[in-house]
Order: C-alpha cells, then sequence, then structure tokens
C-alpha cells in the first residue's frame, strides 16, 4: 500500500483549474498501489472552501494550510508578518481535511 500526494495549486485564494486534473491522476496511481489518494493545498485565505472540492476528483483526504500575508505565503517564511493555520474537518463529499497528526 503507498498513498499519493498531489499537489493542487492555487492562486488568490482559488484552486487552478490544473488541480482537479492532478488529483484524478493521483487517484489512478492510488487505487493501483491500494492506497489514498491525498491532496495537499496551501494557498491564501479562503483556499480551504475551494479545496473541499478536491473530493470530487478522488481525493481521500485533503490536506490544507491557509497562509495571512500574501507576501509571504508559505509557512517559516517571514514569520511575524502573516500567520498559518491548519484547516481541519471534512469536506462536503466526506474527503477528511486536516493534519496528518489527525489521521487514525
Amino acid at each position: 500500500m503507498a498513498d499519493i500526494l498531489a499537489y493542487a495549486e492555487t492562486r488568490d485564494g482559488s484552486l487552478r483549474p490544473v488541480a482537479g486534473e492532478v488529483v484524478a491522476a493521483a487517484r489512478k496511481l492510488a487505487d493501483q498501489l491500494s492506497g489514498q489518494a491525498i491532496a495537499v493545498v496551501v494557498g491564501g485565505p479562503g483556499c480551504a472552501d475551494a479545496a473541499a472540492d478536491l473530493a470530487r476528483f478522488g481525493a481521500d483526504r485533503i490536506l490544507v494550510t491557509e497562509a495571512c500575508s500574501r507576501r509571504h505565503p508559505l509557512p517559516g517564511v517571514g514569520a511575524g508578518e502573516g500567520s498559518v493555520g491548519a484547516r481541519r474537518g471534512t469536506s462536503r463529499r466526506g474527503a477528511r481535511i486536516g493534519s496528518d497528526r489527525d489521521r487514525g
């Protein structure tokens, strides 16, 4: 069993159109390997709401990090100028949203 990570690209709080294609490809590989398709989303405020839609492309789990600063959007870059929070929960289609610590 091997899980497949799919990076879902965002821009301005929205998923790029190619994100669904990447997750669908990860789904096919995960099925062949008897694993899970895990979507990883790093973006600005509001991207978690859009990320939940990745379940319809086959994501078993969706990991989301929202950065509050557009100047330094990645965790650990420019700490103090923005904060980063992880979202947890379940999407409308049942895919888990959260960090790997939630796995169990």
